[in-house]
């Protein structure tokens, strides 16, 4: 229930990129994702946590960040692994929007300590974004339901300012659920589906 609704948001927003400041003929979506000079990206931007804590977790003791290809290799870790679990959200983000890979990108926010942190950071990736060529960019955090500083603050000033800095044009902030009838009444049913 809840990826419908995130679906539909992002459709919204995707929507809305696409046809804003454009002449009529450029409104058209195959004309604008075709157009050399107009790259638009999604990225989403999950909460990042220590490679340790992925490692602590990982009941096999030996496959969460083992190897680069961890989350594609079937492994029972899989049912615990944040890193995995972040992957298939976003290609079930994916799927419900018809969204293809090729512009769509994944990092991890949030890093504080010394510790080596889930890859890569989403400021990085915002300024390797714009310095590839995406010049508008919509931003989902899918592991918030409400906003809160860390999207708000975070991505949508800080990492707006750091997109723009580095040559986008277009920074769009996708919100979080918060208070959607639709949201509300999907958290009910999983509350009561386990008291």
């Amino acid at each position: 229930m809840d990826m419908q609704i995130c679906s539909r948001t992002a459709n919204l927003h995707v929507s809305q990129i696409l046809v804003e400041q454009s002449s009529p003929e450029r409104r058209h979506p195959d004309w604008v994702l075709a157009a050399p000079r107009v790259r638009f990206c999604v990225l989403c931007s999950f909460h990042g946590l220590p490679e340790r804590h992925l490692r602590k977790t990982d009941p096999t003791g030996r496959h969460c960040l083992a190897s680069s290809g961890c989350c594609i290799t079937p492994s029972p870790a899989h049912a615990t692994c944040y890193r995995y679990q972040v992957l298939q959200t976003t290609e079930l983000f994916l799927q419900a929007t018809g969204t293809t890979r090729e512009r769509t990108s994944v990092a991890f926010q949030s890093r504080l300590g010394r510790d080596a942190w889930l890859q890569p950071a989403t400021t990085g990736e915002l300024a390797r974004l714009a310095k590839a060529g995406v010049r508008r960019l919509l931003v989902l955090c899918p592991a918030f339901v409400v906003d809160c500083l860390e999207t708000l603050e975070e991505i949508g000033l800080a990492g707006r300012e750091t997109f723009l800095a580095a040559g986008g044009e277009s920074f769009t902030l996708i919100p979080a659920l918060n208070d959607q009838p639709q949201w509300v009444t999907a958290l009910r049913e999983m509350i009561e589906a386990t008291v």
